[in-house]
C-alpha cells in the first residue's frame, strides 16, 4: 500500500491543529526548526533543513522547499499571482518571502501544478512561461451550513438593521477604502432605515489605516468593524446581511463571495482576476 506521511515544520507542537489518522499507512512527521529559520536556510543546497524523503511531494501553497531528489515528482497548488501583479500592495516582508519561495523555479521544477481557477492557470502560463500540459484546474469547494447559525449575541448589534457586509482581510489588496468610499455615495445613506456597513475579517497590514478612515468618514456611525469573526458569528451574518460587497482587487478564486451566495445574499463584487469565472452571471 502507499504510505502518506503529513510533514509539518515549527518550534511548538501543530498536532493540536492536526486531524488524528487511524489508517496504519498514514502519520506525520515533524520538524522542529523556527519557521524564520527553514524559509531562509531551506532553499540552500545544503541546507539542515530536510524532508523526509518521498516518491511524490505535494505542496498545498506556494512555500519555501528544500532541494529535492531529481527522481522525487513535485506537486504544487497555485491560489494566485498577485504578488507579481501588485507588488505595492504588499509589505516589505510579504515581498522578501516571495522573493525567497522563487515561485518562478519552484513551479518549473513541479512535476504538476494545480491551479484553483482557469484565470490563475491562464496566469501561470503567461507570467512564468508554463507550459498548458502541465497545470490542472481543480476548484475548490465551501463547506454547507445552516442559514443561520441562531447566535443572537455579536460584537454588533445587528439582528434588525439592515447592512452590507464585507468579509476580507483588512489588507490592500481587498479594496476596502474603495468600499467606504462607494458607501458614503450610497443613495440611501441619509434614508430612514439607515442601512449600515459591517467590516468582518482577520486583521492586516492596513488595519490603522482603514480605522482612521472611518474615524472620518461623514458615515462613521454606519460603519462597524468587527475584526475577526468565528465560523458561527460569520454565517449568522451572511444569513442576515442585505447583500454582501467584495471589491477586491484581485483574487485567485474568491471563497467569501461564493459563501454569500450559498447563503442565499446577492453578490457586488468587483472584475478583479477570477471573480467573474467564479460568480458567472450571478
Amino acid at each position: 500500500a502507499n504510505e502518506y506521511l503529513l510533514f509539518t515544520n515549527g518550534i511548538r507542537d501543530s498536532a493540536r491543529h492536526l486531524p488524528t489518522f487511524d489508517a496504519p499507512n498514514a502519520k506525520r512527521v515533524s520538524g522542529r526548526w523556527p519557521n524564520k529559520f527553514w524559509k531562509i536556510a531551506s532553499p540552500f543546497p545544503h541546507s539542515p533543513c530536510r524532508m523526509p524523503r518521498a516518491d511524490t511531494v505535494f505542496l498545498p501553497n506556494l512555500n519555501c522547499l528544500p532541494p529535492l531528489p531529481a527522481h522525487t515528482r513535485l506537486v504544487v497548488t497555485v491560489h494566485d499571482l498577485s504578488f507579481e501583479h501588485f507588488p505595492d500592495l504588499f509589505t516589505v516582508k510579504q515581498r522578501l518571502y516571495h522573493w525567497m519561495i522563487r515561485p518562478h523555479a519552484l513551479l518549473t521544477r513541479a512535476n504538476v501544478i494545480v491551479a484553483v481557477s482557469e484565470t490563475t492557470k491562464r496566469d501561470v502560463m503567461e507570467t512564468y512561461g508554463i507550459p498548458e500540459e502541465k497545470i490542472h484546474v481543480a476548484y475548490p469547494g465551501i463547506a454547507t451550513h445552516p442559514a443561520d447559525s441562531g447566535t443572537k449575541k455579536m460584537k454588533l448589534a445587528v439582528d434588525d438593521a439592515p447592512f452590507i457586509l464585507s468579509l476580507a482581510e483588512l489588507a490592500p489588496r481587498k479594496n476596502l477604502e474603495g468600499l467606504i468610499a462607494a458607501f458614503e455615495l450610497f443613495p440611501v445613506l441619509h434614508a430612514p432605515f439607515g442601512i449600515s456597513l459591517v467590516l468582518a475579517g482577520v486583521r492586516g497590514s492596513t488595519e490603522q489605516t482603514i480605522r482612521r478612515r472611518i474615524a472620518r468618514s461623514p458615515a462613521r456611525n454606519r460603519i462597524h468593524l468587527l475584526g475577526p469573526v468565528t465560523e458561527t458569528e460569520k454565517q449568522t451574518l451572511y444569513a442576515r446581511a442585505t447583500c454582501f460587497a467584495y471589491p477586491s482587487i484581485w483574487e485567485g478564486f474568491g471563497f467569501p463571495p461564493l459563501d454569500a451566495m450559498a447563503a442565499g445574499i446577492p453578490v457586488v463584487a468587483s472584475t478583479g482576476g477570477s471573480l467573474p469565472e467564479v460568480l458567472g452571471d450571478a
